[in-house]
């Protein structure tokens, strides 16, 4: 298991944050609709700040949700450039639809939010991401492209027809493939956002992160062991990623986001891919934590 983020900010720099969000899409000359989802989260994650100076715990609560996805959607987008017109495009999705965070209905922004946040967590690992279809992103890992299928899982009940069309995407691609599975919409719901998280909650909300994420891989590794064992066997099906991402706010106020990574590699899968199965997980390991590789 892997810490991706860990991250705490002052809740002074949010501000900063809703008004970066605001930049981007400016540059990418995207107007952001009055009135809309996107608009909203803006707005709360520039006033939450001045309701703490202001000390109206009572109206408080109303502001956090909203915030806590300024913040989240900033971390997302902070290094797309508006100039490259792939990523414009991906900002351009984003402003259309409601992001919908604290729910389990699908939205195509929330999914394009998943492919950011994919593309990020990739692009720190210098595995030179591209967003590249099918099915929704390439990267190079060993001197070899893996095809990568990002799919958003809403929710534990339809897990396996997202797994499934997923695996259809990569097959129409000519690259070995990955899954990267986000279940951000179950987790966020299940630890619904408190105020004033005391640091011992902080441990105990990301070890149950953790917890969440191995039972959910073992769970389901002998249904997918089963259902793609050919595409594991010819090395189509390389390996599962699934993140689990939740955000929430500190005793002092400071938003914070959890993001914890697993890989799935089967067993039965050609040597060369379990390799570079492998390799992956230590080049997201050096990455982002110094614990020890957990290689499944």
């Amino acid at each position: 298991m892997i810490n991706v983020h860990f991250y705490r900010v002052n809740p002074f720099v949010l501000k900063n944050c809703a008004l970066e969000v605001e930049r981007k899409f400016k540059a990418a000359q995207i107007t952001i609709r009055p009135q809309s989802e996107l608009e909203r989260i803006i707005s709360q994650g520039k006033a939450l700040i001045d309701f703490l100076q202001q000390q109206r715990a009572g109206v408080l609560t109303d502001l956090i949700s909203g915030a806590l996805s300024c913040y989240r959607l900033f971390s997302t987008i902070q290094n797309l450039d508006p100039a490259t017109p792939k990523h414009r495009r991906k900002l351009y999705e984003l402003s259309r639809k409601n992001l919908m965070f604290w729910t389990t209905g699908q939205s195509s922004a929330r999914d394009t939010e998943w492919e950011i946040s994919a593309w990020n967590t990739l692009s720190r690992c210098k595995l030179s991401p591209s967003f590249s279809e099918p099915p929704d992103i390439w990267i190079h890992l060993d001197g070899q492209i893996f095809a990568v299928a990002c799919k958003n899982i809403y929710s534990l009940s339809n897990v396996d027809k997202q797994v499934k069309d997923g695996v259809a995407q990569i097959k129409k691609s000519n690259f070995p493939g990955l899954l990267f599975l986000s279940l951000d919409s179950p987790l966020q719901l299940k630890f619904a956002p408190s105020l004033r998280l005391p640091e011992g909650k902080l441990e105990t909300l990301n070890n149950s992160i953790e917890q969440d994420l191995l039972s959910f891989r073992d769970t389901k590794q002998q249904k997918w062991h089963k259902d793609y064992l050919e595409e594991i066997k010819t090395g189509k099906l390389a390996g599962i990623l699934i993140s689990g991402t939740i955000s929430n706010l500190s005793d002092q106020f400071q938003p914070v986001l959890l993001q914890k990574v697993l890989l799935w590699a089967p067993g039965s899968q050609p040597g060369d891919a379990r390799i570079k199965m492998k390799s992956l997980l230590s080049i997201i390991q050096h990455t982002f934590t110094q614990s020890p590789l957990n290689f499944q």
